[in-house]
């Protein structure tokens, strides 16, 4: 299964203020739909945050972020997320 690197394109679109991942990072997936949809369901909410600030997750809109095939984490296990800031998600499902 290939690898998937997922970077944020625009910090400062509203849907951001309500998520807790703020970085990019990879994942192991069949396709780029979904290494989107595994960052999307990992996400946790930031505490306090109001839940009409994201209708749904920055991860699934290619206009703030980015999703392309990586080959430098091939090492990387399945179900887990590595973020660009060197912690680990389990992928939730």
């Amino acid at each position: 299964m290939p690898v998937y690197k997922l970077d944020i394109v625009d910090r400062v679109a509203p849907a951001w203020q309500g998520t807790a991942i703020a970085t990019g990072g990879w994942v192991r997936a069949d396709c780029e739909r979904e290494a989107r949809r595994c960052f999307g369901e990992a996400e946790p909410r930031k505490r306090g945050a109001s839940s009409s600030l994201v209708i749904f997750s920055p991860w699934y809109d290619t206009r703030v972020t980015n999703c392309r095939l990586d080959q430098s984490h091939e090492d990387l296990a399945g179900g887990m997320i590595e973020l660009t800031n060197g912690l680990r998600l389990k992928i939730k499902g």
